[in-house]
C-alpha cells in the first residue's frame, strides 16, 4: 500500500480545521443562545414567583372581602326597615319642630305674664304704701279727734 500523499493529508487537515472552526462558531452561537434562554428563564421564573405571590395576596384579600361582605349582610337592616326608620325620623323631627314652636310661644306668653306680674307687684306696692300713708293720716286724724273729744269732755 502506498503512503497517502501529503497534499491529501494537508487538504484533509485543512478540511478538519475548517470543520472545527465551523463547529466552534456554531457552538459559540448555541452557547450565547443557551445563556440568553437561561436569563429569559430566570426572568420568567421571577415573574412567575411574583405573580404567584400577588395571586396569594389577591386570594387572601378576596377572602377578607367575602368575610366582610358576609358580616355586613348579617348586621345590615332591610331597605324597607331603613326607609320606615327614616320616615319615622322625619315625623319625629316635624313633631319636635312643632313642639319647639309651641314652647317658644309659651315662653313668650310666660315672659308677658311675668312682666304683667311684676307690674302688678309694683302696683300693689304702690297701693300698699298709699294705703299705709292714708292709714297713718287717718290714725293721726283719729288721734287728734280723740284728743279734741277728750278735751271737750274735760271742759
Amino acid at each position: 500500500m502506498r503512503p497517502v500523499s501529503t497534499s491529501i493529508l494537508v487538504a484533509l487537515l485543512l478540511a478538519m480545521c475548517g470543520l472545527c472552526t465551523v463547529q466552534w462558531w456554531r457552538e459559540s452561537a448555541l452557547r450565547e443562545m443557551a445563556a440568553t434562554q437561561r436569563r429569559d428563564l430566570e426572568k420568567i421564573s421571577a415573574l412567575r414567583d411574583d405573580l404567584n405571590a400577588r395571586m396569594k395576596n389577591a386570594d387572601s384579600e378576596i377572602l377578607r372581602l367575602n368575610m366582610a361582605c358576609a358580616e355586613l349582610r348579617t348586621s345590615s337592616v332591610a331597605k324597607q326597615v331603613h326607609e320606615e326608620a327614616l320616615q319615622a325620623n322625619a315625623q319625629l323631627r316635624e313633631n319636635i319642630e312643632k313642639q319647639n314652636a309651641a314652647i317658644k310661644e309659651q315662653n313668650e306668653l310666660l315672659a308677658k305674664h311675668n312682666a304683667a306680674i311684676l307690674q302688678a307687684n309694683e302696683n300693689i306696692k304702690n297701693l300698699a304704701s298709699e294705703r299705709d300713708s292714708l292709714a297713718k293720716r287717718l290714725n293721726d286724724a283719729a288721734a287728734r279727734y280723740n284728743e279734741l273729744a277728750g278735751r271737750k269732755k274735760a271742759e
